[in-house]
C-alpha cells in the first residue's frame, strides 16, 4: 500500500463527538440553514458559522462554480439557494481531495462522494438533516460569533447503503488495493461498513482544525423535527459525463458492466487506451544535475524529454475526421477525472508533473550570483516524487506538481523509478485514455493509432506501442479524409512550431517584410532608371 496515503490517511484528525440534542431553538423546515459562511476560530482556524435563517442567492461567479461541481444544487428555473458561501465551498471542495483520488478510476462513485458532501455542507434545506452539537462563542476582537464544531447529520439507511456499495469495491490503482480497505483500515483492521466509512468522511482533513460529523443511519431513532438524507443516487455501473466504471470495481454487478462495455479491448486503469513506452538507448546516465547524490539515467536528459514533449503533444494535436467530416482531437474523446474537476483528461506522462507544460519543463533558478544553476526539472522531480501524492505545488521551484490538480503515480510513469534513485528508470511512459461506449474515441483511437505507426520518431528515442492495438482490429487500415496534424502549443527554440495566434503572427510579419522589400526594391530601380537616362542625355550629340 502507497506508504504516504497510508501515513497521511493515520493522521486524521480523532472524531470529536457531541451529544446528538437539538438545544438550539432551531428551524426545521424546507430552505433554512444550520451554518451559513466560515468564522474565524482559536489560533487562525476557521470553523462554519452557525446560522438559523433562510438559504441565501448566489452571485454569477459562486453559481459557475457550482454548476460545475455541485450541478445537482442549481437551478434552471428559478433562483439558487445555499447554507454555504463560497469560501466555505471551496474549503470543502479541496477537502474532498484525498478521499475521492482512493477511488478517482470510478466516475460514479466520485459523483456520489462529491454529491453528498454538496448536499451535506450547501443544501437550501440544511437544517432538515443536520444538526449543530457542539458550539463555540468566539470573540475577535469587538465581533462576537457562535462557530459550530462538530454536527450531526441524519442519513437514510437505504440510501447510505446504496452510496457505500457504488464505492465498495473500487481499486486504488497505485496500490492496487481497494480504496474503501484502504480508508476504513486506519481506524480498525474490521471489515469495513456504510457506518465506519461515514464517520471516517466526517473526520477532519489532514493537517487541519476544523469541523467534524457523527453520522446517524439509524431510521428506529430519528431525531424530533429531522428527516433523513436520501436523494437518487447511481449505481457503480451507471454511466456518468459519458464514461462508465472499471468492471472490476462493480463485482456485485459485473455482468451488466462486461454488459455495458466493449467486447474485448486493452485498457489503461479500465478505460480503452493508447499506451507508448519510451526509450533512448544511446543516452548516458548524469549525475551532473543540481541535485546532489542523485544519479539519472539517460532518458532524463533534456533534450530527450524535449522530444519525449513534442511526440505527446503530436498525438494530443492530432485532427481526425468523424463520418460527417467533423474534426476531433484527443480532448474531445479522453477520460475525464472527476475527482478533480470535469475538464481535466486523464492523460498519465511524467511531463504530469510539469502541467505539461514546455517551459515549466525547461526552467532554471540561479543563484545569488546569477550564474550558477540551483534548481531546474531534476529537482522538480525529486520534489514532486518524493512527496507523492500529497504535494500538489513545488514551492521551491515556483511550479506544480499536477495538471490541473491530477497527480501522475511515479511507479507507473517510469519503469524502474523507486523512491531512492532514478538511475535504473528505463522507459518513460504515456498513456492515452478514451471514453467506453463511444464510437468516436474508436475512431480515434483506429486513425491515432495508424499515425503512430507512421510517424517518423524523434531522433534518439524508441518507441513501443504496448496498447492499443485492439483500435486496428476489424478496421481500415488507412487514415480517414483529411485527418491531420497540428503544431503543438508550445515550440522550443530553433523548431518551427507555431501555437494558431503565433503562425498567424509570423504570416503577417513575413508578409510586413516582403512587402517591405518590394518598396526598396521599387525605388532602387526607380532611381537606377532615372540615373541611366540622365546619362544618356549628357552623351547625346548636339545637332545644328
Amino acid at each position: 500500500m502507497n506508504t504516504f496515503l497510508k501515513l497521511a490517511l493515520l493522521l486524521q484528525v480523532t472524531l470529536a463527538v457531541g451529544q446528538d440534542l437539538d438545544i438550539f431553538d432551531q428551524d426545521r423546515n424546507n430552505g433554512t440553514c444550520v451554518s451559513y459562511g466560515l468564522c474565524e476560530h482559536l489560533e487562525g482556524a476557521s470553523f462554519p458559522c452557525y446560522y438559523n435563517g433562510v438559504a441565501k442567492g448566489v452571485n454569477t461567479t459562486f453559481l459557475e462554480d457550482l454548476k460545475n461541481f455541485c450541478p445537482e444544487l442549481t437551478s434552471a428555473a428559478e433562483e439558487t439557494l445555499t447554507c454555504c458561501d463560497q469560501d466555505q465551498f471551496s474549503r470543502m471542495k479541496n477537502q474532498m481531495t484525498l478521499t475521492t483520488r482512493l477511488f478517482a478510476s470510478c466516475p460514479t462513485c466520485v459523483r456520489n462522494i462529491r454529491n453528498f458532501w454538496c448536499h451535506l455542507t450547501c443544501s437550501p434545506d440544511q437544517s432538515t438533516f443536520v444538526n449543530a452539537t457542539v458550539m463555540q462563542n468566539v470573540t475577535t476582537g469587538n465581533v462576537s460569533s457562535q462557530v459550530v464544531e462538530h454536527f450531526m447529520a441524519y442519513v437514510a439507511p437505504d440510501f447510505a447503503a446504496m452510496f457505500y456499495n457504488s464505492c465498495k469495491n473500487v481499486l486504488y490503482q497505485a496500490d492496487n488495493e481497494k480504496g474503501m480497505d484502504i480508508a476504513c483500515n486506519t481506524l480498525t483492521n474490521e471489515p469495513c461498513t456504510p457506518l465506519k466509512w461515514f464517520n471516517l468522511m466526517g473526520q477532519a482533513p489532514v493537517g487541519t482544525h476544523t469541523e467534524t460529523y457523527t453520522f446517524n443511519l439509524d431510521s428506529s431513532s430519528p431525531s424530533a423535527n429531522m428527516t433523513p438524507l436520501a436523494y437518487p443516487q447511481l449505481k457503480c455501473t451507471d454511466t456518468y459525463s459519458k464514461t462508465t466504471c472499471v468492471c472490476t470495481d462493480c463485482v456485485d454487478d459485473v455482468k451488466s458492466c462486461q454488459q455495458s462495455l466493449w467486447p474485448s479491448f486493452s485498457t489503461c486503469d479500465g478505460q480503452r487506451c493508447i499506451r507508448l513506452e519510451v526509450t533512448a538507448p544511446n543516452a548516458s546516465s548524469s549525475d551532473d544535475t543540481p541535485v546532489e547524490d542523485m544519479l539519472f539515467s539517460g532518458v532524463f536528459q533534456l533534450d530527450i524529454l524535449q522530444k519525449f514533449y513534442w511526440l505527446q503533444g503530436n498525438i494530443t494535436g492530432y485532427i481526425v475526421r468523424d463520418s460527417s467530416g467533423n474534426p476531433m482531437t484527443y480532448d474531445d474523446v479522453c477520460t475525464r477525472n472527476h475527482s478533480i474537476d470535469n475538464n481535466t483528461c486523464q492523460m498519465d506522462s511524467v511531463l504530469s508533473y510539469f502541467g505539461n507544460s514546455l517551459k515549466n519543463l525547461e526552467k532554471k533558478l540561479k543563484d545569488e550570483t546569477g550564474f550558477t544553476d540551483f534548481y531546474d526539472y531534476h529537482n522538480h522531480l525529486v520534489t514532486c516524487t518524493k512527496n507523492y501524492p500529497n504535494v500538489e505545488f513545488d514551492v521551491e521551484g515556483k511550479m506544480p506538481c499536477t495538471t490541473n490538480g491530477l497527480f501522475a503515480n511515479p511507479f507507473k510513469v517510469m519503469i524502474g523509478f523507486n523512491m531512492v534513485t532514478f538511475a535504473n528508470v528505463t522507459r518513460l511512459v504515456m498513456e492515452f485514455p478514451v471514453e467506453n461506449n463511444n464510437m468516436l474515441a474508436s475512431m480515434w483511437g483506429r486513425d491515432t493509432m495508424l499515425f503512430i505507426q507512421r510517424y517518423s520518431m524523434p531522433a534518439g528515442l524508441q518507441v513501443a506501442i504496448t496498447k492499443g492495438q485492439d483500435f486496428l482490429a476489424g478496421n481500415q487500415t488507412t487514415l480517414s479524409p483529411a485527418s491531420s496534424i497540428i503544431p503543438h502549443t508550445e515550440a522550443p527554440e530553433g523548431l518551427l512550431g507555431f501555437s494558431k495566434g503565433g503562425l498567424i503572427a509570423f504570416i503577417i510579419t513575413m508578409c510586413f517584410l516582403l512587402a517591405i522589400s518590394i518598396a526598396i526594391n521599387l525605388v532602387v530601380c526607380a532611381r537606377f532608371k532615372k540615373a541611366q537616362l540622365m546619362n544618356e542625355d549628357e552623351h547625346k550629340p548636339i545637332l545644328n
